[in-house]
């Protein structure tokens, strides 16, 4: 009876001992626990997962936001459970341990908006988001994430203010939030971001003044705030910003004189204050910006000559100074800037001729001196420029004839020369121009007949010959130019 109950209790321990076992050998397998309840550590999207438990977290941190960025659908991100991590789209991976420090998710044509979960991503260093639909606000978190050095958002639809909290990632260099919807004033914290070289705001609805703040920023290259509703004057702060190449401030409401300390800013190639409210004169010193490329300050109130110092601006290829109220006579050191390829001056009120200079011009592709008061004829020289598409010299108080060199510029698209006072014929030549789309010689003193030549301009698609002399017949095919306004008085 002894013996039996020994044999029972020994059976009893040696059953609770394999129990015990069996309970130690399964805890001692995580990878199978893991495999049905936390995907990122089955061992597939990570190896070795128990080896870099943060890396299993970045991957639980993207998972989570995958349905948010993504938005109506559900198939452009093929990150999930059955592929390792490093194939993941978009999704670099850096340092040892391996950790997610940049997101390039651009132009995949995600509806979705921007996660909080991102802002887990401890190591992030680029976060590229542009050029997709995302909606909604910037999350306030993204300031968190110290290490970022870029960040990209341009091109989507949000909305809201623009974080305040971004001034706190001291490490940014780059920050594009470029045509999107965003609304309320630029925070003065982001004078905060010292290493910030681009700074691009533009195309949005922001509204206030330009921070003073931002002349912190000492080694920004690039400013770009175009397309906005700032108001106030440029701050006098943004001259410390002596590595700029680039101030792009269009399309906005702001006012006062344009600055004198624009000269200091002797690294600028490009200078764009375009369709603002700026009163006073070009500055003379201006003209030390040797290294400026682009100048325009078109659709201002500028008022005083165009200042001869500009001619030390031999680097220039653009120049707008349009709609202003601009005068004194038509510059004839232009000529000397050879590498000009657009000269806009229309609606100012400047006088005198149209240097004959201009001709020597070979790379130029626009010519706009339009509605200014400019007297004397046109220059035959002009019929060296073969790369211009655009010739416009009307409402001036021109006299002479069409030079018929001009038949000699097949590149161009627009040729308008009405209301002056030109006399003679419609140059044959005319009839060469076969890139035409709009032809306007209306409201001169024109005689003779109409060329027969102008049937060949089959790309037209306006012209206008009335108000003046002309007789014969209309050349076939002239009849059904669109917007045509042959010969009405």
């Amino acid at each position: 009876m002894l013996h039996r109950k020994n044999a029972t209790r020994l059976s009893i321990a040696i059953a609770l001992g394999l129990v015990v076992l069996t309970t130690m050998a399964l805890a001692s397998r995580p990878s199978v626990r893991a495999a049905t309840g936390a995907p990122c550590s089955n061992g597939t999207v990570v190896p070795s997962p128990q080896g870099n438990p943060g890396l299993i977290d970045d991957c639980e941190q993207l998972l989570a936001a995958k349905d948010a960025l993504e938005g109506s659908d559900k198939d452009i991100l093929n990150w999930g459970s059955d592929l390792a991590i490093t194939s993941w789209q978009g999704v670099v991976l850096q340092g040892n341990p391996k950790r997610v420090t940049k997101l390039r998710l651009s132009e995949l044509g995600m509806t979705g908006s921007i996660p909080t979960q991102l802002a887990s991503l401890s190591n992030l260093t680029h976060l590229f988001l542009q050029g997709n639909q995302l909606t909604g606000d910037i999350p306030t978190q993204l300031g968190e994430l110290s290490g970022l050095l870029h960040i990209n958002l341009a091109n989507n639809h949000l909305t809201g203010d623009v974080p305040t909290q971004l001034g706190q990632l001291a490490n940014l260099a780059f920050l594009n939030l470029t045509n999107n919807q965003l609304t309320g004033s630029i925070p003065a914290d982001l004078g905060n971001l010292t290493e910030l070289t681009y700074l691009n705001l533009s195309k949005n609805q922001l509204t206030g003044e330009i921070p003073r703040e931002l002349g912190n920023l000492t080694k920004l290259v690039h400013l770009y705030l175009a397309n906005n509703d700032l108001t106030g004057e440029i701050p006098t702060e943004l001259r410390n910003l002596t590595k700029l190449t680039h101030l792009n401030l269009p399309s906005n409401r702001l006012e006062g004189e344009l600055p004198a300390w624009l000269a200091d800013l002797s690294e600028l190639t490009f200078l764009n204050l375009f369709r603002n409210q700026l009163t006073g004169g070009i500055p003379d010193g201006l003209g030390n910006l040797t290294k400026l490329t682009l100048l325009n300050l078109a659709n201002n109130d500028l008022t005083g000559d165009i200042p001869a110092e500009l001619s030390n601006l031999t680097a220039l290829t653009h120049i707008n100074l349009a709609s202003n109220r601009l005068e004194g006579e038509l510059p004839a050191w232009l000529a000397d800037l050879s590498g000009l390829t657009f000269i806009n001056l229309f609606r100012n009120e400047l006088t005198g001729g149209i240097p004959d200079g201009l001709g020597n011009l070979t790379a130029l592709t626009l010519l706009n001196l339009a509605s200014n008061q400019l007297t004397g004829g046109i220059p035959e020289g002009l019929g060296n420029l073969t790369k211009l598409t655009q010739l416009n010299l009307a409402s001036n108080e021109l006299t002479g004839g069409i030079p018929t060199e001009l038949g000699s510029l097949t590149a161009l698209t627009l040729l308008n020369l009405a209301d002056n006072q030109l006399t003679g014929g419609i140059p044959a030549g005319l009839g060469n121009l076969t890139d035409l789309s709009l032809l306007n010689v209306a409201n001169n003193e024109l005689t003779s007949d109409i060329p027969p030549g102008l049937a060949d301009l089959t790309e037209l698609e306006s012209l206008s010959l009335r108000g003046n002399d002309l007789s014969g017949c209309i050349p076939n095919g002239l009849q059904t130019v669109a917007k045509s306004d042959v010969l009405a008085t």
